[in-house]
């Protein structure tokens, strides 16, 4: 059985412990208060429904002035993170943090998206994320994407070609990508594991569903265009994946996929680099120029979304920037660091409440009707 501060957990009273560290912070010692209480939290011993309303409670009171403690203490700021966020009150949030809220979360909005998109289904989320009404979208609004070889086939009546990318149908994010070259010889070279085949065929009897690592997919190819990076020293483009905001850009995350370990890269909204918490890590600087990149042509794509979020997924080749795919919802959202989590989340409320204006106002998403209509095909 835990101690806190001389109390024993099953008879603890949370309101003389809160007195208690109180007494440490105004004393001069508010970080080891904080760190204190945070401990607790990490145990999972201050979820409670009592001790909730207990720190609650004391909160109103610090933003009421009756107790000792500044509001930017590191006490107070443990005090308030203690508690789930949709329970702690938008007055208290405001006099705090000065945000308007805590829903101004990445984290939690990407999940309410999620679950909102579930029954939608003409949602740009679900329409935009697949292959070919992706193509017709890009098309519309004059954006150049990979030359499709073909679409939507059995690994078997994939055709050869010098160069190509072969990746499975309506999946995103990499998964089962292949980046394929043939020699002279008709040697094939998938340079994603690094892995050689004698034969056009021996390289295609490999493809398989397992290779996706995703159940639900249905066993259907594409053969696509490999887009050519500017730089002597990488076969194929980098990547680089805008987070879009109707209109507004939060960041860009680059990717290069040669070497022995991806290399990732973040930048802010004006390309600059930058560090967002703890996924991906920083594992390279800039290689590649982005001073010739039309930043108001990215913001631009984005407006003709009828959605608050999404990252548009871009190859850097020598011409310039090749739309790759469309994502809205990115792996790993949550792992962001908190600053990041919430700048990207009021970038999102902006958006939300833009894009909710435009609709009032009567917007037309030519572009994305166009999109629609293929995927209904």
């Amino acid at each position: 059985m835990y101690l806190i501060f001389g109390y024993q957990e099953k008879h603890l009273d949370i309101k003389s412990w809160l007195r208690d560290l109180e007494k440490i912070a105004v004393a001069g010692d508010a970080d080891f208060a904080g760190n204190e209480l945070s401990e607790e939290v990490a145990r999972n011993r201050i979820p409670a429904a009592r001790t909730r309303k207990a720190v609650l409670d004391f909160l109103v009171k610090v933003s009421r002035n009756q107790t000792q403690l500044d509001k930017n203490s590191p006490f107070v700021k443990a005090l308030l993170e203690s508690i789930p966020t949709d329970e702690v009150p938008e007055r208290l949030v405001r006099y705090f943090t000065g945000v308007h809220d805590y829903s101004e979360s990445f984290a939690q909005c990407m999940i309410h998206r999620n679950g909102a998109v579930r029954n939608q289904s003409h949602a740009p989320d679900r329409i935009l994320s697949k292959e070919k009404p992706a193509r017709a979208f890009a098309e519309a609004i004059g954006t150049r994407v990979p030359k499709t070889y073909q679409l939507g086939v059995p690994a078997n009546q994939l055709l050869p070609q010098e160069s190509c990318v072969v990746k499975p149908l309506g999946l995103s994010g990499g998964r089962g990508v292949h980046i394929v070259t043939i020699d002279s010889g008709g040697r094939v070279t998938d340079h994603t594991g690094s892995v050689s085949y004698n034969s056009w065929s021996d390289f295609t009897s490999g493809l398989t569903i397992e290779d996706t690592g995703h159940k639900v997919w249905g066993g259907l190819w594409v053969s696509e265009e490999l887009v050519r990076s500017p730089m002597t020293n990488e076969l194929g483009a980098r990547d680089l994946k805008a987070y879009a905001f109707y209109g507004e850009l939060g960041l860009f995350l680059e990717i290069s996929r040669w070497g022995e370990k991806k290399q990732y890269c973040w930048y802010d909204a004006n390309l600059n680099e930058t560090s967002v918490g703890v996924w991906p890590p920083m594992t390279s600087k800039r290689s590649v120029p982005y001073s010739d990149i039309d930043l108001q042509e990215v913001s631009r794509i984005s407006e003709h979304i009828p959605a608050p979020f999404c990252r548009i997924d871009f190859l850097v080749a020598e011409e310039g920037l090749v739309l790759g795919e469309l994502s809205f919802r990115p792996g790993q959202f949550h792992g962001f660091s908190k600053d990041a989590d919430r700048y990207l989340g009021r970038l999102y409320k902006k958006a939300e409440g833009r894009l909710l204006d435009d609709l009032i106002c009567g917007k037309q998403f030519p572009a994305f009707d166009s999109a629609k209509s293929t995927s209904v095909e």
